[in-house]
């Protein structure tokens, strides 16, 4: 699957002049559904192009990811407010510490990374799930958002796995674990 990976983007590039680092994962269900059909040609660089218009996250360069986020992070404000109010006042602390070591010249990082929830789900936007969830319920959910739009379901669904994460989410004491909970934490 690798090599056909790599032939449907590099032709994919050629022709639309794009890429990002979410390709690899997004042409991943491409590949398996229509393993018969031949990486090289037009066919599977269309199809590829076709899904990048239709997923969320504004087209192949991904640059609405953080708005999609963003309206996951409503969501979850809505559906748990205690998770909501827990992972903001995380992000304070975060902010905090790197303020504090910014003023004594101690950091030069980029405070911007935690001024908002959503900024640590735009992995799960840009890929749609897929590498961060099972196999199985990364299908759901494509299956489902497909069948009742993207637009609205997904960021439910981000919400959604955010909140089946709670009881890891609720461990964290602090914003790089924050991280790295959200990397694994849909695997299990």
């Amino acid at each position: 699957m690798r090599e056909k990976a790599i032939v449907v983007l590099n032709q994919y590039f050629v022709t639309y002049s794009t890429q990002h680092a979410s390709h690899v994962a997004l042409v991943t269900p491409l590949l398996e559904i229509f393993d018969s059909q031949p990486p090289r040609g037009p066919v599977m660089v269309s199809m590829f192009n076709r899904l990048m218009s239709i997923l969320p996250g504004n087209g192949p360069a991904r640059a609405g990811s953080l708005a999609v986020a963003r309206e996951a992070v409503k969501h979850l404000k809505f559906d748990d407010e205690e998770l909501y109010l827990f992972l903001e006042g995380l992000l304070k602390k975060a902010i905090d510490q790197q303020t504090e070591l910014r003023s004594m010249n101690l950091t030069y990082r980029d405070i911007a990374e935690f001024r908002e929830i959503g900024t640590f789900l735009v992995p799960w936007v840009d890929t749609c799930f897929i590498g961060y969830l099972r196999k199985a319920a990364a299908a759901f959910i494509w299956d489902q958002c497909f069948l009742t739009g993207w637009d609205v379901q997904f960021p439910i669904f981000v919400s959604d796995v955010l909140r089946a994460s709670r009881d890891d989410l609720l461990t964290v004491k602090n914003a790089y674990e924050l991280q790295r909970i959200i990397k694994i934490s849909g695997r299990n």
